[in-house]
């Protein structure tokens, strides 16, 4: 791995009628460097559904979701 990044977003939107729904997400940009000196780029990304708010949490947690980027680079990068 050469470069990466994890970032969490929450969004949040306001309805005409008041309502308001939360979403979060995580996503990961990872420059890849192969064995083979070749480089790509990995990205993932997980959202969960709009919910009320406070509730909006993303479908698994992040340390879930940064061994999920791990396993995603040590497969791609043996490629």
């Amino acid at each position: 791995m050469a470069q990466s990044y994890l970032v969490r977003t929450d969004s949040v939107k306001t309805f005409p009628d008041g309502s308001v729904r939360a979403r979060s997400a995580y996503v990961a940009n990872v420059l890849v460097k192969t064995p083979g000196a070749e480089e790509f780029t990995l990205q993932l990304g997980i959202g969960g559904n709009e919910a009320a708010v406070p509730a909006a949490e993303p479908p698994v947690s992040e340390k879930e979701f940064t061994a999920l980027v791990a396993d995603a680079i040590e497969r791609a990068s043996t490629r």
